[in-house]
């Protein structure tokens, strides 16, 4: 069975998450030593009060999460075999996929019959927010696994924001 997921910097809402069955990885940013898990310490993003702090100068800093946590997030799906796509925001700009390759790896020892799948949508926010939502209508419409990385091997360079 085909399990999706994505993270909250695709800009994704747990709303629209469940609307198309993804799974909610929350990416932590801090504020004044203050560390936040968007959908885990709110259920609700004030993106006023987070832009009026952006403007006041405020400037947040983001974190990469462990091996463990995404050990977490995925073991279930590993343990019961499943396809997995994580469809998320940008390797190149930042470390926590690191992390998560290894957490990858030690998973597929343990459990070597799933089948893990990234597509990395080489942006955030808005362009990976289109992206999750395009591969969201394509699990919806009963397409595989293959046909889904097929489509994003040929679309993903083709989205732009100006």
């Amino acid at each position: 069975m085909l399990k999706i997921y994505t993270d909250t910097d695709t800009d994704i809402t747990p709303e629209i998450a469940a609307e198309y069955g993804y799974k909610l990885i929350s990416m932590p940013y801090s504020v004044d030593a203050k560390t936040t898990y968007p959908y885990v310490d709110f259920q609700s993003f004030d993106a006023h009060a987070f832009y009026d702090m952006l403007r006041g100068g405020v400037l947040p800093t983001t974190s990469a999460i462990s091996k463990e946590q995404y050990m977490q997030y995925f073991i279930q799906d590993f343990a019961e075999g499943n396809e997995i796509l994580y469809v998320h925001f940008s390797r190149a700009m930042t470390n926590t996929f690191d992390a998560m390759d290894q957490a990858i790896a030690s998973l597929k020892k343990k459990y070597p019959n799933a089948r893990f799948e990234e597509i990395d949508t080489k942006g955030i926010t808005t362009i990976s927010y289109a992206i999750v939502r395009e591969v969201g209508d394509l699990v919806k419409a009963g397409k595989t696994l293959d046909e889904i990385l097929e489509w994003a091997k040929a679309e993903v360079d083709h989205f732009a924001m100006y």
